[in-house]
């Protein structure tokens, strides 16, 4: 199989993906994931696939949110729980 870059990049405007092959002379742009929700911080986890974005939505709160298959799908992941009356909260990521 060949080798494939992916770049994960985060935008005030949602995620977005470019792929290329190894050699990088051709780019595939997909996205925006999460639109259009600021995405401050993306990651890709070699070891099985997974890719993960941090998502700071006015109005929904902030989350983060992972894919299995390269980004065809989203999971929102459960937020941190503090203990009952703890001043902690999740306001950002």
């Amino acid at each position: 199989m060949a080798k494939q870059v992916v770049l994960l990049v985060g935008t005030k405007k949602g995620l977005y993906t470019l792929r290329s092959d190894a050699d990088r002379k051709k780019w595939t742009q997909e996205g925006p994931y999460s639109a259009p929700a600021p995405i401050h911080h993306a990651t890709y986890d070699p070891r099985d696939g997974s890719m993960y974005a941090a998502i700071n939505m006015t109005w929904g709160g902030s989350r983060i949110d992972y894919s299995r298959d390269m980004g065809k799908t989203w999971e929102k992941s459960k937020n941190p729980a503090f203990p009952e009356g703890s001043d902690r909260t999740f306001s950002q990521t």
